[in-house]
């Protein structure tokens, strides 16, 4: 069970599981976990929304990735306006 919510990014799935084990543990109380890692790392200030709750193994630090972004200022090359963006789009079609 344990190794299942390691491995599973459903959030609600993960805390299901996990609460099943917790009852185990609260009835049988087969071991008492005494160590817990801690993942550090470096990170960019420029990365936005990445979040590194409840790592199990360091590989977990990529499981929201796909969210992650880069906020970038973008200015208008010398000679451009906003007009030159609109007449290439309708030079498109």
């Amino acid at each position: 069970m344990l190794e299942k919510a390691r491995l599973d990014h459903d959030l609600d799935a993960r805390r299901k599981t996990l609460g099943q084990l917790q009852d185990i543990f609260s009835k049988k109380i087969p071991a008492v976990f005494l160590y817990r890692p801690s993942y550090t790392f470096a990170l960019s200030k420029e990365v936005q929304n990445a979040s590194f709750e409840n790592l199990a193994t360091i590989s977990d630090r990529f499981a929201s990735i796909a969210s992650w972004y880069a906020k970038v200022d973008r200015d208008l090359k010398e000679g451009t306006t906003p007009w030159t963006f609109v007449k290439w789009i309708f030079s498109q079609f």
